[in-house]
């Protein structure tokens, strides 16, 4: 009888211990191969818009440092959750080669400069602000989900999306990593330069 009592115990407990709980569908992020029973930690694609700014400018640009600096304090004040500045540097020390690809796609004009996507904003807050304000009010194409973690000095990234737009066409995706602050001496038109900008 003891026998059959264990046998049972057994039968109803591993069942319970064998059971690994996870993510089980393969289209999330993170989905758990090893896992058997969904236990809600899937995740799917957000639609959410944001606008994406990007700007040219350079440690040896005076304007930079003046009134382009002053458009990227309001963007970030303005639009906290909604937009993100992308720095374009122009022959510095930041200068990097994909930066520099953007820049030449962008046509770009000069330093400091606006675009809201790859639209060409005069240098005029009122004119950027505009555009980014008619950039978040464009319908959502596209629904992303981001997972990113680091070891040491290594990052991973991990990006699912989903195409929500009624437009067919070639489109490429692209993760901008942007680092914060970094210091270094920036010219400044109208006063002395900053060595911790």
């Amino acid at each position: 009888m003891n026998k059959y009592i264990l046998y049972l115990v057994l039968i109803f407990i591993l069942p319970l211990t064998s059971c690994k709980k996870g993510c089980t569908d393969p289209n999330s992020l993170a989905y758990n191969p090893e896992a058997k029973k969904d236990d809600g930690s899937c995740t799917n694609p957000t639609a959410a818009k944001k606008a994406l700014v990007f700007k040219t400018t350079a440690t040896w640009c005076p304007y930079c440092g003046d009134w382009g600096a002053t458009y990227s304090g309001n963007v970030a004040t303005d639009f906290p959750d909604d937009a993100a500045v992308v720095q374009l540097h122009k022959n510095d020390q930041f200068s990097t080669t994909p930066g520099d690809e953007i820049r030449t796609y962008l046509n770009y004009s000069g330093v400091p400069h606006f675009w809201v996507g790859t639209q060409d904003i005069n240098n005029n807050y009122s004119l950027l602000s505009g555009a980014i304000i008619n950039e978040l009010n464009e319908s959502v194409e596209v629904s992303m989900a981001m997972e990113t973690s680091t070891s040491g000095s290594s990052m991973n990234v991990r990006v699912q999306s989903q195409w929500l737009g009624s437009t067919s066409g070639e489109y490429s995706l692209a993760v901008y990593i942007l680092e914060d602050w970094i210091v270094a001496e920036q010219d400044i038109a109208g006063a002395p330069s900053d060595p911790n900008f």
